[in-house]
């Protein structure tokens, strides 16, 4: 016997994607506190770390016109010498990020300027604490530093925007910032054009601060030329863009998933599951390997197919990549094993 429905093995797939959400935000320890219902949605919180948790493979680095920076203490500049090592290592950087990762943006909270990353979701900078001092063994974010770089990050490249001083809140809308990557790597921004479009007036530090935390993204004038936001931007719930948009493609890629799924003959079906007296119990489940169709009877799994770094990838490994990535699924079933 083999009679799915699609549209109940659709809804079997978005329950199990929004379990293995809430295990994995339980494995990262993020704060998710759930205070907003609208936003309370565990695959929103964990996409919103997914995009900003930097994939540890290695990088080469470019730097800005900024560079060198010949004034930065002596404890920094060793400390740039580091993370650069790191990242063309490809050795985990993240600890390096801040605790606002896990500990102190959350994407269902109350307060509207700390669910995500501001400056990530609008201009799609990231940064990095250059903190010098080993890292105790019992934590996992570094010390907070003096000095921050702040860069762009590619699947195959880190570019250093500046190194500036640890900055108050406001400061990380410094239109600096944004300006120094258009002026360093023209050809990047110039995929953010808005041609034909009055780029209004260049706002302050101040203005885009609150904009921000509005909902509002601020436009992009550099010399009387209009840009879109690099990072997206924002909702008017101050949430990225980008993350709306990440939730609706895995709805959409495990629905199609479903739907491929229930086709008898299709790719999801062995000699076992064909040779079943009842219909067959599919599930998306994480194994030692990664995301996997499963069927329960028969106790089968098919893997999603893994995305090759730095290619084009189709949608179930997109699907793959989003929901649990290798990173992740180790650290996931590491925790259920502690646990057991």
């Amino acid at each position: 016997m083999d009679s799915l429905i699609e549209n109940d093995l659709n809804a079997e797939f978005q329950k199990n994607i929004d379990s293995i959400a809430a295990e994995l935000i339980g494995t990262f320890s993020l704060k998710f506190k759930q205070e907003v219902p609208h936003l309370s949605n565990p695959l929103l919180r964990w996409l919103d770390f997914r995009f900003r948790y930097i994939d540890p493979q290695p990088r080469q680095i470019v730097f800005s016109r900024k560079f060198p920076k010949r004034k930065l203490p002596a404890s920094t500049k060793a400390a740039l010498k580091k993370i650069s090592m790191l990242i063309t290592s490809g050795i985990d950087i993240n600890p390096y990020q801040g605790r606002g990762l896990t500990l102190r943006n959350d994407f269902s909270g109350e307060r509207r300027e700390t669910r995500t990353d501001l400056l990530w979701a609008d201009w799609g900078i990231h940064h990095f604490h250059l903190s010098n001092e080993p890292i105790p063994t019992e934590q996992y974010f570094s010390r907070p530093a003096d000095y921050l770089a702040f860069c762009l990050v590619g699947g195959n490249v880190v570019a250093f925007i500046d190194i500036l001083p640890h900055p108050n809140k406001e400061g990380f809308a410094n239109p600096e910032l944004i300006q120094t990557v258009a002026s360093s790597w023209p050809e990047y921004m110039k995929q953010f054009r808005l041609n034909g479009i009055d780029p209004g007036h260049e706002h302050t530090q101040s203005e885009i601060k609150t904009l921000r935390t509005a909902g509002l993204t601020p436009g992009i004038n550099i010399k009387n030329v209009a840009y879109m936001s690099p990072g997206m931007g924002l909702t008017s719930a101050s949430t990225p863009i980008k993350i709306t948009f990440a939730l609706d493609r895995v709805r959409e890629y495990a629905k199609n998933l479903a739907i491929s799924v229930c086709q008898p003959d299709g790719p999801f079906r062995t000699p076992e599951i064909l040779s079943l007296k009842v219909p067959p119990q599919f599930l998306l489940a994480p194994t030692p390997s990664g995301l996997s169709v499963f069927e329960s009877n028969t106790r089968c799994a098919f893997l999603l197919p893994l995305a090759k770094p730095n290619q084009t990838a189709n949608n179930w490994e997109i699907l793959h990549n989003l929901v649990l990535p290798t990173w992740a699924c180790k650290s996931l079933l590491a925790r259920s094993k502690e646990q057991h």
